[in-house]
C-alpha cells in the first residue's frame, strides 16, 4: 500500500519559494514529501541570487488584486477548477468523473456528493492534517460508491463515530482505526465494506425500464453524449490553454486550409491592402513573418480563431439553437453576397487603427494581473465603453434609417428611463452618459439572450464582468468607494433590484429592462439617441460574442491580435531560453507568464512585437479565411462565413466558422449502448430508421469515410455482420455471484477491496501525520534526507502511486460494468455490434461490458439461446473447464480425467461457491471457471441425462503461439511448425521451451569457452546460483519479437525478469544484469533464427522490402504502406509524422498539431510485420465466421481465440483448420505483397534502379498436416 506521508511538510513554504499556490497540493501524490532544502529551481528567476529579488514580484500565487471583480467568471472558473480536478482522478475527496475515467452510460446514475465538499477541503491544504485528510480520502473513498457522504456517515454511526463533514468523518475513523490496531478492540482488521445503496431494491429497480428498446437506449446514450459535449464546450476564456487544447482537431483543420494560400498568397494580398496610411504597418508586418515560419503564424492563428467561435460564458449561451438564424429574424444582420476581394480588404485595413487603440487600451487595464489578463474584465469593459461613448457622434448620424424599429424602441425607453433617473435620483444627475451606457450594455445583453434563447434564459447568463463594469464607471467617476456604493443602493432601491453597495446583482439589468417599458417621457435627443443606437449594436456584437459558433467582428480581431502578439513574443524570448527554463514554463502552470516574458524581454534585450504588425497580419488571415478560394484560385470553400450588419459598417459584423455544425455527431464521443433487438446495420437501406450505428459512415471500420465504402460489400463486412449477431445475455448465477464478492468487500484479480481496512492507515507506522504544532516558518524544523534516499523514495513513491490508480481504475471500470449487467439482466437477448480497425481486427462498439474483457466481465455473459450438449459437448466443456484452471499443457483426455478428479470440487464451487474450499478460485481465470464448473454441475445434475441439458455457456479454444503459426505457415517452416502445434503431436508443444533448450546448448558451449556473461547466465551451480535462465525469462521478447520489437525493447524485458530473480538472491549488480540481458536477446536472436529458420528469413525480407520502399520515395511526399488482404480489405497503416507547436498564453502552454500535410513517419517500418500478420489472423478469423454462418451455426471471437457452443466445437475446430490451409494454400502473402507494392512504386524504383528482391525459398511443410493437428487450436 501506499504510504501517504515521512513527515510533516508545509506547503505554503514551497509555495513561497516556488511561486505556486499555497493551495495547490501536487495531485500526483498530495501526500509525497517534497523537502524544500533539497530540491533546486529550474529557473534562474526562483534561484539565489540577483534574479530571485527581480523575479520574486511575479513568481506569485497566481492571484490578482481584483476586490472588485470577485465574481468575475465565477461559475465558469468554478466549472473548470471541478473538472480538472476530477481529470486528475480526485477532486480532493475521492469522487471520480465517470466521464473521463470510463465514459457514460445510460445505466449509471448520477453520485451524489456533498454539496461545496471539494472546496473547502482544498481551501485548508495548507495544514498538516487537512492534507492527511486528502490523502486519506483518496485511499479509503476512491471508488464511485464508497464517497458517498450519507453512507459514509451511515457506517460511521455504526462504530459510534459522528462529524459534521466528510473531512472530519474520515479522520475520526481514522482515529478510531489506529485505536483498534493496537489491540484496543478485537475487531482489528474492521472487515466490513460499504459498497453503498447500488444493491437496495430501490436503487436496483429504478434504472430499469420495462419497455427498453434499441432506440429509447441509443437516444439515453445521445442525450448523455450531447449534454456532456456542451458542458465540454463551456468554458471560460480565463483558462485559454484549456481552449486551445480541447479544440486542437477542429483548429487543425482550418490550419490545412489557410497554411497554402498564406504561403502563396501573403505578399499580393499584403500589397492590396496597404495604402499610404498602412505602409509602415506592412513594413513592420514583413519583417515579422519573415523572421518566422509560415506554421509559425497560422498555426495560433487557427488555434486562437476556433477556440474563441467556440467560446461561450455560460451553459445557457451554447449551441441549442441557430444564432445566426436568429439574428437575421432580428434584422440585425444578413449574409454577405458576392463582394469583390479587395472592398472587402479595404473595409478590414479601416478598422486597424481601432483595434489597435484597443488592444493598448486593454494592456493597460491588464497590467501584471495574470489571471485576468487577456479577459473582459470590469475595468476593461468600463474603458472600452466609455472610450466608445465619447467617440464623436458624426461616426452614427447615418445609423438611423437602416436600424430595426425594435432596437429604436429600446434606445427611446432607456433615454427616457435615464432622464427620469437622473430627476429621481438626485446623486446621479451629473454622472456622465457612459455610466448609463454600461448600464445600457447589460440590458441589451440580456434583451438579446432573451430574443435568441427565450425563456430557457436566466438573470445570470449576463455575465458578471457586465455588472461589475457597472460598479467601476461609479466608482470611476465619484473616486470614493463609499459614496460609489451609496448611489448604487439608491439606483437598486430605485429599480427594486435586490443589491447592495458592494455587488451588482444580476437580477438588476432584468429589474430595469421592466421599468424602461413604463418611462413614457420622451426627451427627444436625437444626438444621444444615435450615439447611444451604435452602443446597443456594438453590445450585441459583444453579446454573440459570447455565444458558442458566432463572434463579433471587431471583437476577433481585437482578441486574436491580442493572442498572436503574446505568442510571437513569447515564443521569441523562449527559442533563447536554456533547457531547464524550457522545461520550468512547460510544466509549472503556476508561472506568471505575462512578468515572465517581460522579465526575459528585458533580460535578452528584446524589443516587444509591434501591436500594428500583428494586427495587419491578423487582417490579412482573416481576410483569407472569409473570402473562397481567394488566395489559392482552388475555389474551396471559406473557413469564415461573414454576416454584414443592416447598418453596412464593417465594425458592426458577426463571423462563424462555417465548418462548425451545431452538435455535429462526430464531436459527440457517442457511448454506444449493446443492442436489444439485431438488425443489420453494415448493410441498411437510406432509409428513416437510423440508429447511433449508422450515423456515422465510418463506424463500422475504423478509418476514412472512402475506406468504409470501398470495401462495404467485400466478405470481411458480411464476417462482421455474423459476429455481431450473436446473442447475448446476462448470466443470473455470475451476477449474483460477483455482487456477493463486491458486497462483502472482497478484492479479486486486479479488482481491488471496496476499501482497504483502516489500521492499514496507522500513524504510529508514519502512514498519516499526526497534527503537528511546530509548523511555522523555521526551515531547520523540516526533516532532510539525503539524495540517495530521497531517489529512492520518490521512485517507490511513483510506484506505489501509478500501481494505486491503476487498481483503482479496476475497481471504478468493473464497478460500472456490474452496474449495467444489473441493469440488462431482465432482457433475454442483448447484442454487441462489431466494428474493424485498419487491419480487419473486430472489436465491439459498446464499451466496458463485452466480451473482449477480462475475467469478470466475460463471466457475466453467456448465450441467449441455449443447444443440448450431446456426448461431444460434455466432453469438450470438461476440456474448457481444464483449460480455465490452466492446464492446457495437458492433452484433452488428461485434461478431462483431471476435471473427473475434481468433480467434487466442481459440484461444491458451483453449489456453494463464497464457502468451503473454494477450489475454482485457484484457477487462472476464476470467474470463467465458476461459470464453467456451475454449467458442468448443472449439466451433472439433468434429469434426462447430460447430452440432453441445455447449455449456454461459450466454449473457447486458442491458437497456439498464433504468430509463429502465421510465419510459420507463410514460410512452410516445418521445424518451426512442430513447436507451435500446426504438426500432429501426442501433448500440445510448447514453442518457448523448445527454443529454450536451443538457448541453453549455445550457452553452454560459451560458457566452455571462458564466456564470463555466459558463466554468470548459468551459474556456479551452489546454494542459489543456479538455473537463473528460465522459460519466462525469455517468454515476452520471443512473443513480441514476432510482432517487430526491437532489440533494445528485448533487452529491457530480459532485463525486467533478471531484476525480479536478483531481489531473491541479489548476486548480480546493475551492470551485471545490463550484461546477460544483451547476451541473452543474442541468444534468442540466434536461437529463433535455428528452430525458426524460414519464418526468420521471412522477417528479414519483410524489413530489407519496406526499407528499399522507404529509402526510394522523396522525404516529404512519403506515403502509407498498404496492401490487400485475400479477402480484399485494403490495409493502410495510418501512421504519420505528427509535428507539434507551443502555444503560449497568459495562463500557460500547450501543444497543439502544425502540419498541415503529414508525410508518412518511419512508424510505417517497425509495424508492417505485426499489421500484416494481424491483417492475415483476420482474414482467417473472418472466413471462419463465413463458413460457420453458412453451415448454420454461430461464432464469436477476440481475435485468436474462437468461441461456439460446446456441442459445436468439433465443428469450428475442423472449419478453423480448414480455412487456414485454404488461405495459406491459395494465397501466398510475400509474392503477393511485392507485386503489389512493385507496381505501386513502379516509378520511384525505376528511378532509383532498384529492384524490390524475391521472397525466400520456402520450406518443406505439408501444409495439410495441419487438418490432423488436434492442438493446433485448443
Amino acid at each position: 500500500m501506499r504510504r501517504l506521508s515521512l513527515a510533516p511538510i508545509k506547503w505554503s513554504a514551497i509555495a513561497q519559494r516556488w511561486g505556486t499556490r499555497g493551495t495547490d497540493v501536487p495531485s500526483r501524490a498530495k501526500g509525497a514529501i517534497k523537502s524544500p532544502k533539497s530540491r533546486k529551481s529550474r529557473l534562474p528567476y526562483v534561484e539565489v541570487g540577483e534574479r530571485t529579488d527581480r523575479m520574486k514580484e511575479f513568481v506569485s500565487s497566481g492571484t490578482d488584486d481584483n476586490s472588485g471583480d470577485s465574481d468575475n467568471n465565477h461559475n465558469s472558473v468554478k466549472s473548470i477548477n471541478n473538472t480538472d480536478c476530477r481529470n486528475k482522478g480526485t477532486d480532493g475527496g475521492g469522487e471520480i468523473d465517470m466521464d473521463t475515467v470510463a465514459g457514460t452510460d445510460a445505466f449509471t446514475p448520477t453520485v451524489d456528493m456533498e454539496e461545496g465538499y471539494g472546496a473547502p477541503v482544498m481551501a485548508t491544504t495548507g495544514s498538516t492534517s487537512s492534507e492527511s485528510v486528502l490523502s486519506v480520502i483518496d485511499v479509503l473513498c476512491d471508488d464511485l460508491f464508497s464517497c458517498k457522504t450519507d453512507v459514509l456517515k451511515s457506517f460511521a454511526r455504526t462504530r459510534s463515530v459522528s462529524g459534521s463533514t466528510k473531512s472530519e468523518l474520515v479522520m475520526n475513523l481514522i482515529d478510531l482505526a489506529n485505536r483498534e490496531a493496537h489491540g484496543e478492540s478485537q475487531d482489528l482488521s474492521i472487515t466490513k465494506r460499504v459498497l453503498g445503496d447500488v444493491f437496495n431494491e430501490e436503487v436496483r429497480v429504478s434504472g430499469v425500464r420495462s419497455q427498453w428498446t434499441n432506440k429509447s437506449l441509443e437516444a439515453s446514450h445521445i442525450e448523455m453524449a450531447c449534454d456532456n459535449h456542451l458542458k465540454f464546450e463551456a468554458m471560460s476564456y480565463t483558462q485559454k490553454t484549456l481552449m486551445v487544447r480541447r479544440n486542437a482537431s477542429e483548429s487543425s483543420r482550418v490550419l490545412r486550409k489557410l497554411i497554402r494560400p498564406f504561403q502563396q498568397d501573403y505578399n499580393r494580398v499584403a500589397e492590396a491592402a496597404v495604402g499610404g496610411v498602412f505602409r509602415n504597418f506592412k513594413a513592420e508586418a514583413d519583417q515579422l513573418v519573415n523572421s518566422m515560419m509560415a506554421s509559425e503564424i497560422v498555426t495560433p492563428f487557427s488555434s486562437f480563431l476556433v477556440s474563441y467561435v467556440r467560446f461561450a460564458t455560460s451553459g445557457n449561451l451554447l449551441t441549442r439553437t441557430n444564432v445566426i438564424e436568429r439574428l437575421e429574424q432580428l434584422e440585425l444582420v444578413q449574409i454577405a453576397m458576392d463582394e469583390d476581394s479587395d472592398a472587402v480588404l479595404q473595409r478590414l485595413m479601416a478598422l486597424l487603427d481601432d483595434v489597435v487603440a484597443e488592444v493598448e487600451r486593454r494592456a493597460l487595464c491588464f497590467g501584471g494581473k495574470r489571471t485576468s489578463w487577456g479577459t473582459e474584465t470590469p475595468e476593461v469593459l468600463r474603458c472600452s465603453i466609455q472610450a466608445f461613448s465619447d467617440s464623436t457622434a458624426q461616426q452614427h448620424e447615418d445609423l438611423g434609417e437602416r436600424v430595426p424599429a425594435w432596437v429604436h424602441d429600446l434606445v427611446r425607453m432607456f433615454n427616457n428611463w435615464e432622464a427620469i433617473v437622473r430627476t429621481d435620483i438626485p446623486v446621479l444627475e451629473d454622472v456622465p452618459r457612459y455610466v448609463f451606457d454600461c448600464i445600457l450594455s447589460g440590458v441589451v445583453c440580456y434583451h438579446l439572450l432573451q430574443k435568441i434563447y427565450g425563456d430557457i434564459i436566466s438573470p445570470t447568463d449576463v455575465p458578471p464582468t457586465v455588472r461589475g463594469a457597472v460598479k467601476r464607471a461609479m466608482e470611476a467617476h465619484f473616486k470614493d468607494e463609499e459614496k460609489a456604493g451609496h448611489a448604487l443602493a439608491k439606483l437598486f432601491a430605485y429599480v427594486q433590484a435586490p443589491g447592495d453597495s458592494g455587488v451588482v446583482k444580476a437580477e438588476f439589468f432584468p429589474a430595469v429592462l421592466s421599468q424602461m417599458q413604463g418611462a413614457f417621457h420622451d426627451v427627444g435627443q436625437s444626438t444621444l439617441h444615435n450615439v447611444r443606437t451604435a452602443i446597443v449594436l456594438r453590445e450585441i456584437c459583444a453579446t454573440v460574442s459570447r455565444c458558442t459558433r458566432t463572434c463579433g467582428l471587431f471583437h476577433m480581431l481585437v482578441k486574436l491580435t491580442e493572442d498572436l502578439r503574446f505568442q510571437f513574443r513569447f515564443s521569441t524570448i523562449f527559442k533563447k531560453l536554456n533547457g531547464r527554463d524550457r522545461t520550468t514554463i512547460r510544466t509549472k502552470y503556476s508561472i506568471n507568464m505575462v512578468k515572465t516574458l517581460e522579465y526575459f524581454e528585458q533580460e535578452y534585450a528584446v524589443t516587444p512585437t509591434s501591436t500594428k504588425a500583428v494586427g495587419f497580419i491578423v487582417i490579412l488571415l482573416l481576410h483569407m479565411s472569409m473570402c473562397s478560394g481567394a488566395a489559392s484560385g482552388h475555389g474551396t470553400k471559406a473557413v469564415l462565413e461573414r454576416y454584414i450588419s443592416v447598418t453596412n459598417k464593417e465594425e458592426f459584423s458577426i463571423i462563424s466558422i462555417s465548418d462548425l455544425e451545431a452538435t455535429h455527431v462526430r464531436d459527440l464521443r457517442v457511448a454506444f449502448p449493446p443492442q436489444l433487438s439485431y438488425n443489420s446495420w453494415l448493410h441498411q437501406s437510406d432509409t428513416k430508421d437510423k440508429s447511433v450505428y449508422n450515423v456515422l459512415p465510418s463506424v463500422a471500420v475504423k478509418g476514412s469515410t472512402n475506406q468504409a465504402m470501398i470495401i462495404s460489400q467485400a466478405p470481411m463486412m458480411k464476417a462482421l455482420d455474423a459476429i455481431s449477431r450473436v446473442p447475448w445475455r446476462i448470466s443470473k448465477y455470475m451476477l449474483h455471484v460477483q455482487e456477493a464478492i463486491v458486497r462483502e468487500g472482497y478484492g479479486f484479480g486486479k479488482i481491488r477491496p471496496a476499501f482497504y481496512p483502516l489500521h492499514y492507515c496507522a500513524k504510529s507506522r508514519g502512514d498519516i501525520s499526526y497534527e503537528s504544532t511546530g509548523m511555522d516558518d523555521d526551515d531547520d524544523k523540516t526533516e532532510v534526507y539525503n539524495l540517495q534516499q530521497r531517489r529512492e523514495y520518490e521512485l517507490q513513491q511513483d510506484e506505489d502511486w501509478k500501481n494505486l490508480s491503476e487498481l483503482r481504475s479496476n475497481r471504478i471500470h468493473y464497478l460500472q460494468a456490474l452496474r449495467q449487467a444489473r441493469s440488462l439482466v431482465q432482457f433475454s437477448h442483448i447484442y454487441f455490434p462489431n466494428s474493424m480497425d485498419f487491419r480487419g481486427r473486430m472489436y465491439p462498439l459498446p464499451g466496458r461490458l463485452n466480451h473482449t474483457g477480462s475475467d469478470p466481465f466475460r463471466a457475466l455473459l453467456e448465450y441467449a439461446e441455449p443447444k443440448p450438449l450431446g456426448k461431444e459437448g460434455l466432453y469438450w466443456l470438461k476440456v474448457h473447464l481444464a483449460n480455465k484452471m490452466g492446464m492446457s499443457k495437458l492433452s484433452f483426455d488428461e485434461r478431462v480425467h483431471y476435471v473427473n478428479e475434481h468433480i467434487d470440487d466442481v459440484v461444491c464451487s458451483a453449489e456453494q461457491p463464497l464457502y468451503g474450499d473454494k477450489w475454482w478460485q485457484e484457477a487462472a481465470e476464476p470467474m470463467q471457471c465458476l461459470m464453467a464448473c456451475k454449467e458442468l454441475a448443472d449439466a451433472l445434475k439433468c434429469s434426462q441425462g447430460p447430452e440432453n441439458f441445455l447449455s449456454r455457456i461459450p466454449v473457447a479454444v486458442d491458437g497456439s503461439y498464433n504468430g509463429l503459426q502465421h510465419y510459420s505457415a507463410i514460410g512452410r517452416d516445418a521445424f518451426g511448425a512442430t513447436l507451435v502445434n500446426l504438426v500432429p503431436s501426442e501433448r500440445p508443444a510448447d514453442a518457448y521451451t523448445g527454443i529454450l533448450k536451443e538457448m541453453m546448448s549455445s550457452i553452454k558451449a560459451d560458457a566452455e569457452r571462458d564466456h564470463p556473461v555466459a558463466q554468470r547466465c548459468l551459474g556456479t551451480g551452489k546454494g542459489q546460483d543456479r538455473d537463473h535462465i528460465k522459460r519466462k525469462t525469455i517468454k515476452r521478447p520471443i512473443m513480441t519479437q514476432v510482432y517487430g520489437v526491437t532489440g533494445y525493447g528485448m533487452s529491457e524485458q530480459i532485463l525486467d525478469e533478471l531484476v525480479k530473480q536478483n531481489k531473491n538472491h541479489g548476486l548480480w549488480t546493475s551492470t551485471d544484469m545490463r550484461e546477460m540481458a544483451d547476451y541473452l536477446r543474442e541468444k534468442v536472436l540466434e536461437s529463433l533464427g535455428i528452430t525458426f529458420r524460414e519464418t526468420q528469413n521471412c522477417r528479414r525480407w519483410i524489413t530489407d522490402v519496406t526499407n528499399i520502399i522507404w529509402e526510394v520515395q522523396p522525404a516529404e511526399l512519403r506515403t502509407a504502406l498498404c496492401w490487400t488482404t485475400p479477402l480484399g480489405l485494403v490495409v493502410r497503416q495510418p501512421y504519420k509524422m505528427r509535428k507539434e507547436m507551443m502555444i503560449f498564453t497568459v495562463h500557460g502552454c500547450a501543444r497543439v498539431p502544425a502540419n498541415a500535410f503529414s508525410a508518412a513517419s518511419r512508424k510505417q517500418l517497425t509495424a508492417i510485420a505485426p499489421n500484416l500478420i494481424h491483417s492475415l489472423d483476420a482474414s482467417h478469423l473472418a472466413m471462419t465466421a463465413i463458413e460457420m454462418q453458412n453451415l448454420g451455426l454461430s461464432m464469436m471471437a477476440v481475435h485468436d481465440s474462437y468461441w461456439t457452443y460446446a456441442c459445436d466445437l468439433p465443428t469450428l475446430s475442423r472449419v478453423l483448420r480448414e480455412q487456414f490451409v485454404t488461405l495459406y494454400g491459395k494465397y501466398d502473402p510475400l509474392w503477393e505483397l511485392k507485386e503489389q507494392w512493385e507496381e505501386a512504386y513502379f516509378m520511384d524504383l525505376r528511378r532509383h534502379g532498384k529492384v524490390l528482391p524475391d521472397p525466400p525459398k520456402r520450406g518443406d511443410l505439408d501444409l495439410n498436416v495441419v487438418l490432423n493437428s488436434p492442438y493446433f487450436f485448443s
